[in-house]
């Protein structure tokens, strides 16, 4: 009999990639302009705009008031997995199936969003202490499972 197939998390990949945005272009102060975040993720500023906004529902990120965005202590914890995954993801294809940097950095943003918390802990167990992914990014520790988000499943506006 056929196991069922385990739900990774409830958000979506685009949820995902925006918190982990937020979390990459945030400055000194924690918080992120919004302007740089639709080129980076590639997607209309008007669907980065619906993003921000189901993820402030969702009690992910906090919009400000001077066209900034801040991850909650929650989006932080959401964005730094979704980090970790794929540099463990990132390392694992480099240094077992040897793929080349960018082709295991392409490869890795595609799975962080699949790979079940037990493959991603596989890996990292199989690469013993790697604290870097082959672009010189430093791992994130571990983090606590991620908690079911409140209402929608995040999906981007189109």
């Amino acid at each position: 009999m056929p196991r069922p197939v385990p739900v990774v998390n409830e958000l979506s990949a685009a949820a995902e990639d925006c918190l982990k945005a937020i979390h990459k272009f945030a400055g000194h102060d924690g918080a992120a302009a919004i302007h740089e975040l639709a080129p980076h993720l590639g997607l209309a500023r008007a669907s980065v705009s619906g993003m921000l906004g189901r993820l402030a529902e969702a009690g992910l990120a906090v919009r400000q008031s001077d066209h900034r965005v801040q991850l909650t202590a929650e989006g932080q914890r959401v964005a730094l997995r979704t980090l970790r995954r794929h540099n463990i993801l990132s390392c694992y294809l480099s240094a077992v199936l040897n793929f080349s940097r960018e082709d295991a950095d392409d490869e890795a943003e595609r799975l962080e969003h699949a790979a079940s918390d037990d493959v991603i802990d596989r890996m990292a167990a199989s690469l013993r202490s790697a604290h870097r992914d082959p672009s010189g990014t430093s791992v994130p520790a571990p983090t606590v499972a991620l908690a079911q988000p409140q209402g929608s499943t995040l999906a981007p506006e189109r």
